[in-house]
This record gives structure tokens, sequence and C-alpha cells, in this order.
């Protein structure tokens, strides 16, 4: 569905280079900063510093972390509560030879998990055989399933190749896989979020039905627990007809769309090339040059992604510092890599510091080095971007099929605060509902080629498509093994922070406290251009074209407009 062309520099940049590691002093120090960021009573700090001295002697005698028993509350971020679930964090490796999957043999340090997407599968209906997945850039695992293999009989037929899967089992002398169970990857295993009742308390359900509390969401006393492996959707369907509980749901995976846009590379130039500053994408959307008085000013645009390269040249002055990295639990949202979705959140920043120069861009790393996520912890993060200074405007290039609870809730409040936020429709090629992209008064977007017609791979739909923005061969900012530079890259990802930037020119020409984003929305997809009679395959489906000029020229009051917005 997407191809890349870098351009990079010819010096060797250093890179960003992170450590997921902490050592229990480490973290001990950050306890009440983690508190804090969950706005837990000062209380809660001494008690998250004893949990944590215990901490200390149960890592020294080889206990576990934020495991303790069901009542247990951690009072880490979300994205460490995951970690304390998944081990230690050198077991995202997958070569690193000390991991030990919870409750398989013993512990045998080769029975673990992975993740990938299929790249072969057998053709049985019994689904055993040799399977090839790739784990990240340039690195595949082989599989072999057999009798003995465990699959859920309602996934059996739903197997294709591109689709996600998570892989129990063991390391074998050739190193290859011998699977335990292989199982879809479109929710965490282990994981369930529950909504309680007011005076209901998280330490009564996870005693009463045997989970473990993980994390919680300020957002309507929402809270993660972790469940029997296997037993997740059953927990959910125990847990929500409790009286003290309002709904329960599993923890869905998000992605990114553009998975299958990280194979074909290319090399060049030493500064901006000028596909990037002046590439007909923007003539295509109708955007001024730069002397044009709507620049962003006063904006602070929030890119929820795999993160970004920070010391790009391209991002100086213009990123709002610290962000946040729900995926490893600090404040630095720097990229990481290397993994098949490296650069994402780059590139698409990228789109939006060309599209709105004058605006600040506060980075969230919500997704991982391969573009994966889950629904709490990007629900965590839309909330904490709402309550950042300036933040008017959320850009979503990621997506799934769907409907989450907790996310539909936390984007409406969010909404309700006046922010815009625009999602990326998807690049399946079909009429199948992504979500957020499909929740109302969210913009949706899709992507278009060259010539105003629907892109190949981009998804379309009535009623949840809005929207359409340039989304083939972009050129924007980049990053991977070499440093930083420009590459071109194909989806709905760079459609969405096409129309995020016009929104944040739109909100900065009307400053209002009353601007709302229901308007905002309206003014983009009410001055777009028609594109039904070039797409009669697509008729209001893909909504219109945007056009800048002609959405920052009208003076209206937006409270005058008609509601042609869903």
């Amino acid at each position: 569905m997407g191809k890349q062309k870098i351009m990079i520099q010819n010096q060797i940049v250093p890179m960003n280079v992170r450590t997921h590691h902490a050592n229990p002093q480490d973290r001990i120090a950050k306890v009440c900063l983690r508190a804090g960021r969950f706005r837990l009573p000062i209380v809660a700090c001494f008690v998250a510093l004893l949990l944590n001295g215990a901490l200390l002697l149960g890592m020294i005698g080889g206990g576990s972390w934020g495991r303790s028993g069901s009542d247990s509350i951690f009072f880490g971020g979300p994205g460490r509560a995951q970690a304390a679930m998944a081990g230690d964090d050198d077991c995202n490796d997958d070569w690193h030879e000390d991991c030990e999957d919870e409750g398989g043999d013993n512990g045998d340090p080769r029975n673990r998990k992975w993740e990938g997407a299929i790249i072969s599968l057998p053709v049985s209906p019994t689904l055993t055989g040799t399977w090839i997945i790739s784990i990240s850039k340039n690195e595949r695992l082989t599989v072999t399933a057999t009798i003995d293999t465990r699959f859920k009989e309602k996934e059996r037929a739903d197997f294709v190749v591109g689709q996600w899967i998570e892989v129990k089992g063991r390391r074998q002398a050739d190193g290859s896989i011998l699977a335990e169970r292989i199982r879809i990857d479109d929710y965490e295993a282990g994981e369930i979020v529950v909504r309680l009742a007011e005076g209901s308390t998280a330490a009564d359900i996870a005693e009463r039905y045997g989970l473990t509390t993980t994390a919680l969401l300020t957002t309507a006393n929402i809270y993660l627990f972790a469940t029997a492996e296997d037993d997740e959707q059953a927990s959910v369907d125990e847990v929500k007809d409790d009286p003290a509980v309002i709904w329960a749901e599993v923890n869905y995976v998000q992605s990114v769309p553009e998975e299958d846009g990280y194979k074909t590379w290319g090399w060049g130039g030493i500064s901006e090339p000028e596909e990037y500053a002046g590439q007909s994408a923007f003539q295509q959307v109708r955007l001024k040059p730069a002397g044009w008085s709507y620049r962003g000013e006063g904006v602070v645009v929030a890119v929820l992604d795999t993160g970004v390269y920070t010391p790009h040249e391209q991002f100086k002055g213009k990123l709002l510092l610290p962000g946040l990295d729900v995926i490893s639990d600090d404040d630095d949202p720097s990229e990481i890599g290397p993994g098949l979705a490296w650069g994402h959140g780059t590139h698409v920043a990228g789109v939006i510091a060309a599209m709105a120069p004058a605006a600040k861009i506060l980075p969230v790393r919500v997704l991982d080095e391969n573009g994966r996520g889950n629904t709490f912890l990007l629900a965590y993060a839309i909330e904490w971007a709402s309550q950042q200074p300036g933040v008017k405007v959320i850009n979503l290039s990621l997506g799934t099929e769907f409907d989450s609870v907790i996310l539909r809730s936390v984007i409406a409040e969010t909404m309700a605060q006046g922010i815009v936020i625009v999602a990326a429709a998807g690049n399946n090629g079909s009429e199948q509902i992504q979500y957020p992209a499909g929740y109302p008064d969210v913009i949706g977007v899709t992507a278009l080629d060259h010539g105003m017609h629907k892109a190949t791979f981009a998804n379309f739909g009535e009623g949840w498509v809005d929207i359409a923005a340039p989304g083939v061969g972009i050129m924007s900012t980049m990053v991977n093994e070499q440093g930083p530079g420009y590459a071109t890259w194909s989806g709905t990802s760079m459609a969405t922070a096409f129309v995020s930037g016009a929104a944040v020119l739109v909100m900065g020409k009307m400053h209002t406290e009353a601007t709302t984003p229901l308007g905002v929305a309206n003014q983009l997809v009410a001055t777009g251009l028609e594109l039904d009679s070039l797409n009669p395959d697509y008729q209001g489906k893909i909504g219109r074209l945007l056009d800048v000029s002609a959405a920052l020229d009208v003076t209206d009051l937006l409270m005058f407009m008609p509601q042609v917005f869903r």
C-alpha cells in the first residue's frame, strides 16, 4: 500500500539513543511524579514508596514487579503498568535469552511470546505447518504450528497475510518457534478495561473476580485490570453484569494504517529537498505561500503516533517539549527504532509543520516502533494531551476496526473542551469503519492520488469519511539508521496530517474560545471541492477535497454556517 523514498543528509547525525531500563533506585525516585500524573493524593506517594521498597527487596530476592495480588494498585503510568505485565523490557528483543514467559514450563527462558505480521501461512484448514511472520524491520521469524498448537475456534478462518498475530511458544535449536498458541493480535492478552460506578472500588472488583488492578485513567473511574490469558472475553462478560460496573471491554489494539509501507528505500540529498516544501500536494489543497497571514500562531497540535525525531532540522523551534511517551512511561516522545513503523510519527509531524509553520507540535508516543498500541494507552494519552495548555487540535493517524467504549468516551469529553480531533480512515481499500475516525464529529480523512482520484488503498464510506486530502507519494521528514532526512510515504495517515494542519490554520484565524470542533469541521468540509464527478464509484463516500484557501477566506461566523458535517 505504501512505499518510501528516503532522502538523507550525508553526515551521520547521532541518534537519540534511549534505554527502556531503570535501576530500582531510579524507579523509586520517579514514583511520586507518576502518582502525581494520575492526580492521586499525596498519601499514595508514601504508599507507593513503601510498595517500591518492597519491590526493591522483591527484585533482589527474585520477586516480580506489580503482581503482588488482586488488590494491588500500580502507581505508575499506563505504559509502565503494561511493562510490568509483559515482564522486563529486554523481553521485547526477540533475541534476548533471559526472557521468561509467565506460567510456561517452569520458567524455561526459551518459552515466550512474539508479535508480528503474517508473511505466509499454511493452506491447511487445521493451520498446521510453517508460518512466516515479520517481527521487525528486515527480521522474520519461522513458526511451526502442530496439532497441539492452540487456536481460538472462531479465529481459524480469519487469518490472512498482513494480519498481526501473537505467537506463544518455544525457541528451537534452529532458531524457529514451536507454537503453543497462535491468536489474532487485535486486543491485549490478559487485559480488560472497566469503568466503575460511583462509589465502587477497584480493589473490590479485583477481589471479587480474581483480577489484578494495574493502572487507572482519571476520566470517569476507568481501570485497567490484568486477567488470565485466554479468559479476557469471559472476564468481560462476567464483570460487565456486576451492578458496580458501568461497562467492561477487552483492551483493543490500535495501529498505524501503513503497515505495508516500510519496504523500499532510496538515498540522496544533503538538505531540504524541493520536493518537501514545494511538492504538488500543497498546491492540490491550495495552501498559500509562506507569506500567508494565517500560519497557526498560538495553536498547539498534539501528534499522537510513534513519536518524533526531535533534532530534525524542520522541527527547530516548532516542538513543545517535554512531551509524553506512554509506551516507555516517560516524558521523552522521541522515535525509537528500528521497527516496521519507525519514522511514521516524524513523517506525519513534518507535514503538519509545513502546513502550519508557526504552530507548536506536541509529540506524544502512543505506538511502539512497529506501530502498535492499545486503546487504554491511547485514551490516557488523549486525556493528557487535552489538558496541556494551547492544545486545540489532535492528530490521530492510527485506528482499529473495533468500537471501543473507553476511546469513544474520552474523545467525546475531549471534543467537549473545544479540541478538534482528526483521524485516518485506514488503508484497507474497503468500507470497513475505522475508529476513532468513525466517531461522531471526529474528522475522518481518506486519501487521494495526484489526479484527485481516491487512492487505491484508501478506505471510504458514507457517514464516517468526511474529507479527502493528498496521500500518495507525500514527501516529509524522516529518520532511520543513518539519521534524519526526508522520505516519500503513502497512506491516509499523511492525508490526515494535511487536514490537521488546515484545522490549525482555521483555529489560528478564528482565535476565539467560541470556535467549536464541529464549527471547524463544518468550515473545512463546506469549503472543500466536489470529488464525486471524478470518483463516480465512490459518490458520497470520500467527502470533498480539502481546500485551505477557501476555508481561510470565508469570513462568516462559524455559528451561522449550515450544519453540513455529519
